[in-house]
């Protein structure tokens, strides 16, 4: 696995207000389950390790999809799970781009026919309130995990 400094980091210009130094030493290396495991909120974990340069596209994919499956209960179309199941199957090679593309172009035609009136939106962020402690960060941090340890050979 690719060793990560600090200088490398900073590479990727982190928010001005952000200084890897005040977490880690100059000198620090480390690999990508180093990063996850560091004392940070989780999301600045994420904004370090979650790129191509570390990731295989196959793993954040799976990431995506697995995230996503945290909350698929409120999918109440066939066709936004579908999307799910096509994307996995993509991410590990079962899957062509034409099957992908066509269900990336169904789920989208579910969005947009989705009713939008303010009566609905507030009905579907109450929805996703209620349902946010399944899908917290500690637990997509979990799935990041599980899926390093699943395909080690996908960590660059």
């Amino acid at each position: 696995m690719k060793r990560l400094t600090v200088p490398m980091i900073r590479e990727w210009r982190p928010r001005p207000c952000y200084d890897p130094t005040t977490v880690v030493s100059e000198d620090w290396s480390g690999i990508v389950l180093d990063v996850l495991a560091l004392d940070i909120p989780i999301k600045d974990r994420f904004w370090v390790v979650l790129r191509e340069e570390l990731l295989s596209p196959k793993i954040l994919c799976l990431f995506a999809v697995r995230c996503a499956r945290e909350v698929q209960h409120l999918m109440k179309d066939e066709r936004s799970l579908n999307v799910l199941d096509v994307a996995e199957r993509f991410a590990l090679g079962r899957a062509t781009d034409y099957e992908l593309r066509e269900a990336r172009a169904a789920a989208r035609a579910v969005a947009l026919a989705a009713d939008w009136s303010a009566a609905a939106l507030v009905a579907a962020l109450t929805r996703a309130d209620s349902v946010a402690a399944g899908s917290t960060r500690e637990r997509q941090l979990e799935i990041l995990r599980e899926l390093i340890n699943e395909f080690p050979d996908e960590v660059k």
